[in-house]
């Protein structure tokens, strides 16, 4: 009887320890936020698209976060949510790398495309990253949808 009591209590005590590290990472990637600036939301067809998405660290302390080369991600739908385009155009190399953010300095990524087609299109942009080294609980982190219109 006493050592399924130790059992008990031993496994107890390890998940309580990885629960709280769960919450702790948590926590951790509400302090990181994404946003997206566009110089206008007007366009005509053809005309260049410059879309500059940042990663924020909120909080008052750094984060490390880890993951590929890039952290920055994009997709462009139609007015009926039917994919038009995904940014980066290739798929990212997969190097780890480790980043360190430091409170209130954002990490960005420039993308600039082109619509051949007149409409109204949103733009979904994303952070992909983790913050295990082993890339364990990757998390997305998204900005607010914006819409432009093409004429």
């Amino acid at each position: 009887m006493k050592t399924i009591i130790k059992i008990v209590a031993i496994v107890g005590v390890v998940g309580l320890t990885i629960g709280y590290f769960a919450f702790f990472r948590l926590a951790e990637s509400m302090q990181l936020k994404v946003v997206n600036k566009l110089v206008k939301t007007q366009y005509q067809v053809g005309e260049d698209i410059w879309i500059k998405p940042y990663l924020i660290n909120m909080s008052k302390q750094s984060i490390t976060v880890y993951g590929g080369e890039t952290l920055l991600f994009a997709k462009i739908y139609d007015i009926d949510d039917k994919e038009i385009l995904q940014l980066p155009l290739l798929p990212p190399i997969l190097i780890l790398t480790s980043h360190i953010f430091k409170p209130g300095i954002p990490y960005t990524k420039d993308y600039i495309f082109t619509l051949d087609k007149s409409g109204k299109y949103k733009i979904v942009v994303w952070a992909e990253l983790s913050l295990d080294e082993n890339l364990a609980d990757p998390v997305r982190i998204y900005a607010k949808p914006i819409w432009i219109e093409v004429n």
